[in-house]
């Protein structure tokens, strides 16, 4: 769960990322890696428009390099089948950075940009 407190964001969850308290930075677009505040719970910007994704049963590769703990679980549905595709314009690819249990990406498919409320900066993690 992800609460949010004018400028700052307490992470109780370790789904997605770890728990702590995250200053969030007003950002106009983001940067593959960011780790972002969305109206969902907090992800890691995995890949952005133009940027090329496979997904598999391996898990997901972002321009032909596999993410660490990627692998969806068989029995959860996915909205982007297998295979090869471009993110689309104004959108971007998500993902948990903690937990290989993370509902992101992997099952969800790409995401609009204007879900990121900013960017979310470790204060204090644990």
């Amino acid at each position: 769960m992800v609460w949010l407190m004018h400028s700052f964001t307490l992470n109780i969850s370790d789904s997605s990322t770890s728990r702590g308290v995250y200053y969030m930075q007003a950002i106009s677009h983001a940067k593959a890696g960011d780790l972002v505040v969305m109206r969902e719970p907090m992800k890691s910007v995995a890949a952005l428009t133009g940027q090329h994704v496979r997904f598999s049963p391996q898990g997901v590769y972002v321009d032909g390099r596999l993410l660490p703990n990627s692998a969806p679980e068989p029995a959860l549905a996915r909205v982007c089948p297998f295979g090869d595709y471009i993110v689309p314009p104004n959108m971007f690819l998500a993902m948990g950075t903690n937990n290989p249990d993370s509902f992101d990406g992997r099952y969800e498919c790409f995401e609009t940009q204007n879900l990121i409320m900013g960017k979310a900066i470790p204060m204090v993690t644990w």
